[in-house]
């Protein structure tokens, strides 16, 4: 009987031939060797599955699953369903992370008895590493409502790669595999709900590499506002916490405020979501005062949205229009 790895790391891939052999080698790299890596060629058109086919005949931790196109969500549970680990991470096949990723995320998990690490991330365009946040190596034991604030202020980032998760925690949790985007948010959203021990280290060990044609480089459509929806279940496992549910509020304003103003004159955006948008902007009304995340006009443009609407969309159409923009 084999024994238990203790990260089963799981990759999904697609279309990432020019990548994926540079993130295979960061993962394999890791100093903590005792890993599964279950990566999921999640219908390539190009020659990825081929790359790992080749690092798992020389590495038999590699595990290679070939299903049909299903998109990330779904190439990210088949793995999850496949993984025998304690601890579960991911690491997307465009990216690498640093050599000690792994031990260092495990390691704190152990010794505080957490149900999820997290560690910062900088961003790789071309050959420079741009900082995302203040990293000076500190680790921090977060509770729940810690821990929510802190994915509110951006501090644990919304992605499930800069994250390690103790696999009986994860439980039968899965990606929202009709989601397309803000599927991390959701998930781990979820999951900080239930949480009651979260290690923070600030250390930027996952390099995320900033290329076109990825999904964050993609235009504003109506995929992008199932985020705003995460908030709800965040408002909605927070109410019994006024300190907590003011800065989901804050955050929710700000990002329906943002999203909102790229929306208006966009084709591909419906009444309906602007309508949408509009009622969150009013809900949370009471956090434009004191909103850290909105400056002196954005409060000004929340304000004007609620008190008329109508004439905001108008307004924000024609000038669009005139100065030809396309968000």
């Amino acid at each position: 009987m084999n024994k238990q790895p203790l990260i089963s790391i799981i990759i999904p891939v697609y279309n990432t031939e020019k990548y994926v052999a540079r993130c295979l080698d960061s993962v394999m790299a890791q100093t903590i060797k005792d890993i599964e890596i279950i990566a999921v060629n999640d219908g390539s058109k190009d020659a990825s599955l081929s790359v790992l086919e080749e690092y798992a005949s020389k590495d038999q931790r590699i595990h290679v699953i070939d299903v049909p196109n299903g998109g990330a969500s779904r190439a990210r549970n088949i793995g999850l369903s496949q993984s025998k680990g304690k601890y579960v991470g991911f690491v997307d096949s465009d990216d690498f992370i640093s050599p000690e990723m792994y031990e260092r995320m495990y390691s704190a998990a152990e010794k505080k008895a957490a149900e999820m690490a997290v560690c910062f991330f900088d961003t790789v365009e071309g050959t420079t590493f741009v900082k995302e946040k203040d990293a000076n190596g500190s680790e921090e034991l977060l509770g729940r409502d810690d821990a929510i604030i802190a994915l509110t202020e951006l501090v644990i980032s919304y992605s499930v790669c800069t994250k390690l998760y103790r696999s009986d925690f994860i439980g039968s949790q899965r990606f929202a595999e009709d989601m397309v985007f803000a599927e991390d948010f959701r998930f781990n959203s979820e999951l900080l709900l239930k949480a009651s021990r979260v290690m923070l280290i600030r250390e930027e060990f996952y390099h995320y590499y900033s290329r076109e044609g990825s999904i964050t480089h993609s235009p504003i459509s109506e995929k992008d506002l199932v985020t705003l929806k995460v908030y709800d279940i965040l408002s909605e496992g927070c109410a019994d916490n006024p300190t907590v549910l003011k800065a989901i509020s804050d955050r929710e304003l700000m990002e329906s405020q943002k999203l909102l103003d790229s929306s208006i004159g966009h084709d591909d955006i419906s009444k309906e979501s602007i309508r949408s948008m509009l009622a969150r902007v009013k809900k949370n009304k009471s956090a434009i005062r004191k909103n850290k995340y909105l400056s002196f006009f954005g409060r000004i443009r929340s304000r004007l949205a609620i008190l008329f609407p109508g004439l905001y969309v108008a307004a924000g159409s024609l000038f669009k229009k005139i100065r030809g923009i396309s968000d």
